[in-house]
């Protein structure tokens, strides 16, 4: 019979409260992150809360760090079927979400240009020679008008392209949803046994901005996600390198800002030849990049890098609005920060755990001294954040907890 614990005792009531107190400040802070957007002076609030995520992971990093190596919180039978039940619950919300938005797609310009240049290259056209990007045409130059993302994302979303529909957009975005959600869970799951992965996932689907992120106007940054959060489960260098190419090939950020957390000289997976297999691996995983680079090398970097380079100062980004002298203080700022955390990660040894938390820090980082910082940038950070919360809450759950 299921042992059902007495939750009308004080200490137990209070003390899983407190547990589901960590899970609930981590769920404000990215609330606030999420409605601090397009309004003008909103830019400074998301800054504060950005950091804010940072802070709040750091300390509870520390305050768990002297409970990594008790053994795993196990769940008993009940316990497993009420987080179930409440995963459930909250994926019904990612469904109902997606539903309304599939039989009334509201999608935006990223979705429509990643289809067109689907069609492109399914007629043999070179989609950063394509005029397919109106917006960033007028905004910057004909110069401008193709393809801004790698190839792989416009084969990822081919199927919608040769439907001509925003819909089957959505259809995708479900799938790599529902893809984001199981590798948080069983990342977290890995580091830190099932109530880490419990509450890891439970955390991620509970997030608003995902679903409204990815059903309402149909953003498809998911697509770089996936193979990034896969590379953590692999121990061979090549194996790392390869989906780490993937992920550039389907979008040159973030994956472009973690090659030094997945590229480890020491450790497990370390041996010899490290350092050829990564890069073998991260060779084969660009090809397609390369590809399209051959092809016409002035369209692809004037898409793919030069308009990022050169691009302009939204009301998204606080940068823009503060003192030269401080715009460059930030930049050089994070320069520093990622060139030393690079130099750890490259040439120490370096937890699973650990890595997740320096990328949260980097992409949280440069999100911060960008000149933009659009609302569907935070999912690039938001799975790394809910593996980082999820493992830090079970280390810290009270022993008499509920659970």
């Amino acid at each position: 019979m299921l042992k059902v614990p007495s939750i009308g005792s004080p200490k137990i009531f209070l003390s899983s409260l407190e547990g589901i107190s960590w899970l609930l400040v981590g769920w404000i802070l990215v609330r606030i992150v999420e409605l601090a957007d397009w309004d003008p002076g909103m830019a400074q609030l998301r800054v504060l809360a950005s950091i804010g995520v940072l802070a709040f992971a750091a300390a509870m990093s520390v305050a768990a760090r002297a409970n990594q190596q008790r053994p795993h919180q196990t769940l008993s039978k009940l316990s497993k079927y009420a987080l179930a039940m409440v995963a459930v619950t909250l994926f019904c919300g990612h469904v109902w979400t997606f539903w309304r938005g599939f039989h009334d797609p509201k999608c935006i310009d990223i979705p429509k240009v990643t289809r067109a240049a689907g069609e492109a290259i399914f007629h043999g056209k070179n989609p950063y020679q394509s005029n397919i990007d109106e917006h960033a045409a007028q905004e910057s130059g004909l110069r401008f008008s193709g393809f801004k993302y790698g190839p792989l994302m416009a084969l990822t979303f081919l199927p919608a392209a040769l439907l001509k529909s925003d819909a089957a957009v959505l259809v995708i975005n479900f799938l790599l949803d529902v893809l984001v959600a199981i590798l948080v869970a069983l990342l977290a799951e890995s580091i830190a046994g099932s109530m880490a992965g419990a509450c890891a996932g439970i955390f991620f689907l509970s997030l608003p901005i995902v679903p409204n992120e990815l059903f309402g106007p149909g953003v498809t940054d998911f697509a770089a996600i996936v193979p990034l959060l896969l590379s953590f489960f692999l121990l061979s260098p090549g194996g790392r390198g390869w989906v780490a190419g993937l992920s550039v090939s389907v979008k040159l950020l973030p994956a472009g800002l973690l090659l030094p957390v997945l590229f480890r000289l020491k450790g497990a997976g370390a041996e010899k030849g490290t350092v050829f297999r990564f890069l073998a691996g991260f060779f084969f995983g660009v090809v397609p990049m390369i590809g399209f680079y051959l092809w016409d090398p002035t369209s692809f970097v004037d898409n793919i890098f030069v308009f990022n380079m050169q691009r302009g100062a939204d009301s998204t980004g606080w940068i823009a609005s503060v003192p030269a002298p401080s715009q460059g203080a930030a930049k050089i700022c994070f320069l520093v920060i990622f060139t030393m955390t690079s130099a750890v990660f490259l040439l120490q040894r370096v937890s699973p755990f650990r890595r997740i938390l320096a990328a949260l820090t980097v992409m949280i980082l440069f999100l911060v001294v960008m000149p933009v910082n659009h609302r569907n940038y935070q999912l690039w950070w938001i799975p790394f954040f809910s593996i980082v919360l999820g493992v830090n809450t079970a280390r810290l759950w009270p022993r008499r907890g509920l659970f």
